[in-house]
């Protein structure tokens, strides 16, 4: 300095860290100097901040970037813990993506927004509490853990400016130089935002390969291929590439219209088809694969960027094997299914002339019949002191037997009538009042045979054609009380209840039973089990009933036993809501 020199130095007084400025200085003869001091420890302890951190954490990236940074935090800012926080989907709570606790990484952790301050630092706010933390957040269980007393927490954003996360800077005590750690957390902010998009489109990315594998990989009976300009497959999965054992390994990679294959396919034949493909053009074919012995259809697509530009293309294998076994069993049988179609059609034509002509004939035999009935009691009634005893019992032979025929065409026109119906209009009945007219139709009989009748639990309503549901309580009800026991009550029990798709009744008597070799028999139209002398009928009424209840898309059945009665059941369907 006395030679006219200036010059400045640093110098460490104390705790202090000062910067010593000395220049020499000339008054009135008096030669000498001056020195300024300046106390620039903040300045110095920043630079030397920034440039620790420089050296320790760019150099890294993911995971490595977030435990180095907050390793530099914490012992630059000497603070107790450090995290970086990514905010989950639901915005309701932070994931950890680095922790530094008391000078070492500790594993992540997530937690809730909702009692902590971090809460305030998603609305995009910087949060600064020096001290007193516990206080001012006393519902933070993790401030009252570690006992934490200051907190800084400082917001981070995507490319959007969406809230992504946070720095939490934290101690067991005050924290004094705040203004310091917000400049060096504002100097490392963008690099951390830039480090968390990074991880999250990463993460999206490495989802997205993960869920296409996975669908490629669970197409049934099929094979999907990528494969960029050079042909190259990039991408062979699917439930057909495990057929070859190797050769999925084998062929990732590879060009195979270059490479020697020693699985010997028939690639070469496919080069049109990808250079097609790369050409822009959509594409499918049906081939077979000989040496595997399967038909496939293969479905050739190109791939584009963003600009539209072909990147690659992609191809579709599915094995048709089956299908096309199917077609041909299909094939071969149509024309027998036609012949069966023809013989059906010629059936139900069939069945409506039978139908068609058991009605005109029933309308027609009651004339002779009529004639013959009548002229036989004329002639027993004019003649009858002429006649001798035996030509008057050929005559009661012949009115008998034309009443039996009258009564034969009488339930044969009621089947023609049941089995002819068609287009029947269908509405809601009330099945109690349907059952009550039907047992008022017999009061008298039930009164005279002494039976006892129990109707119980039955559904409210039902969907059918009254006078064909009628019908079927009568004729049950009819054959209960008629093949009663002659010895002891009577009882017969009606009762019904409604199930998932359908109603279902049963008719109950303790009457003489049926054996169980004639259970399908009684269904049939004209089957009697019994003679004329012993119980009268035509066996016609049971086919009516059976008629009934399929043509309301049920079915009916009989459980019995002889000498302890029979139960009769028949379903309804319930009508499909619209």
């Amino acid at each position: 300095v006395l030679k006219g020199q200036q010059f400045t130095s640093e110098y460490v007084i104390g705790a202090f860290i000062c910067e010593c400025s000395f220049s020499p200085l000339m008054v009135q003869q008096l030669e000498g100097g001056v020195m300024f001091i300046q106390n620039v420890t903040p300045t110095q302890q920043y630079r030397l901040a920034v440039d620790s951190m420089i050296q320790s954490v760019p150099a890294h990236s993911g995971e490595a970037f977030f435990e180095g940074l907050v390793h530099s935090l914490g012992q630059i800012l000497e603070v107790s813990h450090v995290l970086v926080g990514e905010y989950n989907d639901d915005f309701q709570s932070v994931t950890t993506r680095a922790y530094w606790e008391h000078g070492s990484i500790r594993q992540g952790f997530s937690y809730e927004l909702i009692y902590s301050p971090c809460r305030f630092v998603f609305e995009g706010k910087t949060v600064i509490c020096s001290a007193q933390a516990q206080e001012l957040y006393p519902e933070d269980d993790y401030f009252r853990e570690h006992q934490i007393q200051s907190y800084i927490g400082f917001p981070l954003f995507d490319s959007q400016n969406r809230p992504a996360g946070l720095i939490a800077i934290m101690h067991t005590r005050p924290l004094l130089k705040t203004e310091f750690v917000l400049s060096i957390l504002k100097l490392f902010a963008s690099r951390v935002e830039g480090e968390l998009e990074r991880r999250k489109a990463l993460q999206a990315l490495q989802n997205s390969e993960q869920l296409y594998r996975s669908i490629a990989r669970n197409i049934p009976n099929g094979l999907v291929i990528v494969f960029d300009k050079q042909f190259r497959i990039q991408l062979y999965e699917g439930q057909m590439a495990d057929i070859l054992p190797g050769y999925q390994e084998w062929i990732v990679g590879k060009n195979p219209f270059e490479e020697e294959e020693e699985f010997q396919l028939e690639w070469e034949f496919f080069r049109p088809y990808y250079e097609q493909t790369l050409q822009g053009k959509a594409q499918s074919l049906e081939y077979l694969v000989k040496k595997l012995g399967k038909e496939v259809v293969i479905s050739m697509i190109p791939l584009r960027d963003e600009q539209g530009q072909i990147t690659g293309g992609l191809s579709l294998v599915t094995d048709i094997t089956a299908l096309k076994k199917t077609q041909h069993y299909l094939k071969e049988h149509v024309e027998a299914l036609s012949a069966k179609n023809q013989q059906l059609q010629e059936y139900i034509q069939s069945n409506l002339e039978l139908e068609k002509f058991a009605y005109v004939a029933s309308h027609d035999l009651r004339a002779p019949l009529r004639n013959i009935s009548g002229f036989a009691q004329l002639l027993n009634m004019r003649y009858r002191d002429q006649l001798d005893e035996e030509a008057r019992e050929y005559i009661t032979f012949i009115v008998d037997g034309v009443q039996k025929m009258s009564g034969f065409i009488d339930d044969l026109l009621d089947y023609s009538r049941v089995t002819s119906q068609r287009d029947l209009a269908f509405e809601y009945l009330d099945t109690r009042t349907l059952v009550q007219e039907v047992v008022q139709h017999f009061q008298t009989d039930l009164s005279d045979k002494k039976v006892a009748l129990q109707v119980g639990q039955l559904p409210e309503k039902v969907w059918g054609i009254k006078n064909s549901l009628l019908q079927v309580f009568m004729n049950l009800l009819d054959n209960a009380l008629k093949f009663r026991r002659q010895t002891g009550q009577p009882k017969i029990s009606i009762v019904g209840g409604s199930f998932n798709g359908h109603w279902q009744f049963e008719v109950e008597d303790n009457g003489i039973g049926i054996e169980s070799h004639h259970f399908e028999r009684i269904f049939s139209p004209f089957k009697r089990l019994h003679t004329d002398e012993t119980y009268k009928g035509s066996g016609i009424g049971l086919a009516i009933c059976k008629h009934i209840v399929q043509q309301h898309g049920g079915e009916i059945s009989v459980a019995s036993s002889p000498g302890l009665g029979s139960r009769f059941t028949f379903t309804l369907a319930k009508p499909q809501k619209k």
